[in-house]
């Protein structure tokens, strides 16, 4: 808690004068410079201050008669006997907010302590803030108008005048803080302090050196612990990619060194993306200062190539086509398009509406890399359906209806099927804004499965045992296939279309001879009647999230009671799901269905697609080089992007949005601590007038943990 300290002017060992457990705030100085004026909120509730004089030397504190403090002045002409004070009672909502006109403006007060009798300067609809005297008048900060236009400045009062007059005319920044001593007043504006005077209404901007060691700016090495994000697994299952404090890294399973693929302090590089071959990684970067796709040597050989993105402010979701040719993403305009490696040609699949925020649809290749399938929203009823889309074509077709939402679209690994799982309960959630949305049930769905061709055979056909013999006199065998008839083993080295043998186990990889490019299974894909061949999966409704195809059968992860969720594995061959692992909060899988890589609350581990040969990775040790100055220009940048591309009204209230960055990324050569890129954050963002845009967090050193104060009865 915050406590009233007192300290030389010319240093020395603080005096502390409070003890009190609630937030004590420094007001000033009464006027006999023996008293401290401070507020708290102590034995008046939460979030009212009142007002106290505390002696300078220690001693009993006094309240004053006031119901509610935010901040005050005594009137020093009463000299030590002074009982006149203005002051403002509700604490400002603006702090780094600007031009703010809601229900917390507050007029400054006039009010003689030993009568109580009050005035109330002239007040117009604005916000006024740190009231003090001086040559006889009250002296306030506004953002009322008049010369300077909205932006905060020094307004003077002469009590008994219907108004007050403006005397800085500032148009640029606004003035933070405001007291009056030595006949004199003292102002923060544009992060320096001005002396006015009373007499002229001139300002003196003062010119103060503090010397620093540049602690906080050093650069160093730290471990990621704590920034580790996005994640992908390489094809083969041997090594896995991170995003991690802005860096692309990538960490074998068992032999070799981590790699750090960027090592590009200054850029925040996110969502990697493994190449179908392994032989490069993808990702987005903002080293240039707006979003780009970057792809380079997955082994970290040579610079990466970077990709403009037009029309893009943010990416999300590279997904490599099978043929490496295209890396499909989403953008925060609820955009889908691919871009075309060896031409650099961006192409748009489909543009989402129906939503207030961003969409970011899933969307998967198809195995051949000639379709898309696709979640896109019905601006009606804001449910999700799912769309496929012709690459020859050019062209989509929406084949699920519009009763339900249906989501999470994965191509089976032969490409016969498609994935997905569908709701009809998820109603009350859909619009967040909808107040009853919080107290809605969480959405269950069941899985269904779409057969693409019209002559594809139904993988869920009933089976049945049967008494009669086979054509042909022969016995029917256990373990053969009942119902669909598809003899995938005669064709396809005695695998099932789900990569299983013919007992349900995975096959082992055999070693092969060098061969060329592998050819691409065909996806054969009947869009006429594809509504009417959408089966159900014999499991449960329940609350299912990510879906994967694999080797083995379909992967999905099932909400547990407790624990995190369950991931799971259907086998076509025995209709069953089975466990592979649990407490997986995300999971990716290789694109050849053997491995995964999967993230718990003990870790990122690698393991086949049943959950075997497990191998957890030690990615938080990775250090990485870390440079706070040039981080904090990214940082900064960054903010300005995501309130350019996210803020809900495109126009951005009218603000000169690029002027704004001019303005303000002239005081990074002066931030020395996160503290203060913060607070050019908030004031940055504070020029769009628009309130709950707060700033918190980032990187601080910890501070020593207090010692707490009980109370007597508590």
């Amino acid at each position: 808690n915050a406590d009233v300290y007192v300290l030389p002017i010319e240093g020395g060992l603080p005096r502390r004068l409070t003890w009190h457990p609630e937030r004590d705030r420094v007001l000033g100085w009464h006027p006999d410079g023996k008293r401290v004026v401070f507020a708290s909120p102590r034995g008046s509730g939460p979030n009212v201050d009142k007002a106290f004089l505390v002696p300078a030397e220690g001693g009993p504190i006094s309240g004053l008669p006031l119901p509610e403090v935010a901040h005050l002045a005594f009137d020093p002409a009463g000299g030590a006997d002074s009982a006149q004070v203005a002051f403002t009672p509700l604490r400002p909502a603006f702090r780094t907010w600007k031009r703010y006109r809601g229900g917390r403006l507050s007029p400054v007060w006039l009010t003689d302590l030993a009568t109580l009798q009050t005035r109330q300067a002239p007040h117009v609809r604005a916000s006024d803030a740190w009231p003090c005297f001086a040559a006889g008048d009250v002296w306030f900060a506004s953002d009322r108008g008049s010369g300077g236009g909205l932006t905060m400045n020094v307004w003077r009062w002469t009590p008994g005048e219907p108004e007050a007059t403006q005397v800085t005319r500032f148009t640029d920044f606004d003035v933070r803080n405001l007291s009056a001593g030595g006949g004199v007043l003292v102002l923060e504006q544009a992060g320096a302090l001005h002396l006015l005077d009373p007499a002229t209404g001139r300002t003196q901007r003062l010119t103060i050196r503090v010397r620093h060691d540049g602690l906080h700016a050093q650069p160093r090495w730290q471990e990621v612990k704590g920034h580790v994000r996005g994640m992908a697994v390489a094809p083969n299952g041997k090594r896995a990619a991170f995003e991690a404090r802005g860096e692309i890294l990538t960490l074998p399973r068992t032999d070799g060194d981590a790699r750090n693929l960027t090592e590009s302090p200054g850029a925040h590089d996110r969502d990697p993306a493994w190449s179908p071959d392994g032989t490069q990684v993808a990702w987005f970067t903002d080293v240039g200062g707006e979003v780009q796709l970057a792809v380079k040597d997955a082994q970290g050989a040579g610079g990466a190539r970077r990709y403009d993105l037009p029309g893009t402010g943010f990416a999300f979701d590279p997904s490599w086509s099978p043929d490496g040719k295209h890396v499909l993403y989403s953008d925060e305009k609820n955009r889908l398009a691919y871009l075309t490696l060896e031409s650099g040609k961006l192409t748009e699949v489909a543009r989402l509406s129906g939503s207030l925020g961003v969409i970011r649809p899933l969307a998967c290749w198809s195995p051949d890399a000639r379709w898309i399938a696709y979640e896109t929203r019905n601006p009606g009823t804001t449910y999700d359906q799912i769309a496929i889309h012709s690459l020859a074509e050019a062209s989509s077709v929406t084949f699920t209806d519009a009763f339900g939402s249906a989501e999470s679209p994965v191509f089976s690994l032969d490409g016969k099927h498609l994935f997905f799982k569908a709701t009809v309960d998820s109603g009350p959630q859909r619009f967040g804004l909808d107040m009853s949305a919080s107290a809605a049930r969480d959405a269950t769905s069941s899985l269904y499965l779409v057969v693409l061709s019209k002559d594809g055979k139904n993988p869920l056909f009933p089976k049945s045992d049967e008494g009669v013999p086979k054509a042909g006199g022969e016995r029917e065998k256990d373990g053969e296939k009942d119902g669909d008839g598809d003899k995938e083993g005669a064709k396809g080295g005695g695998q099932d279309e789900n990569g299983e043998d013919e007992e349900g186990e995975e096959t082992p990889a055999k070693p092969k001879p060098a061969q060329g490019p592998k050819e691409l299974r065909k996806t054969s894909i009947d869009l006429a009647d594809l509504d009417q061949r959408i089966l159900a999966f014999p499991l449960p409704t329940k609350e299912y999230g990510r879906l994967l195809a694999a080797k083995g059968g379909l992967l999905f992860q099932e909400q547990a009671d407790e624990g995190g969720p369950i991931l799971k594995s259907f086998s076509f061959k025995t209709r069953k799901a089975e466990e592979v692992a649990r407490g997986v909060e995300d999971v990716e899988v290789s694109a050849d269905g053997s491995a995964l890589l999967v993230r718990t609350k003990d870790g990122w581990h690698l393991m086949t697609s049943q959950g075997k040969d497990k191998k957890r990775l030690a990615v938080e040790g990775v250090k990485v080089r870390v440079e706070p100055a040039t981080e904090w220009r990214q940082a900064l940048r960054e903010v300005w992007r995501l309130q350019r591309d996210f803020f809900y009204d495109p126009a951005l209230h009218g603000v000169d949005w690029p002027l704004m960055w001019e303005r303000w990324q002239d005081f990074l050569p002066h931030v020395r601590h996160r503290g203060d890129l913060n607070l050019v954050i908030a004031e940055m963002i504070g020029e769009l007038a628009c309130g709950h845009e707060y700033v918190s967090g980032g990187e601080t050193p910890e501070a020593p943990e207090g010692v707490g104060t009980g109370l007597l009865g508590a």
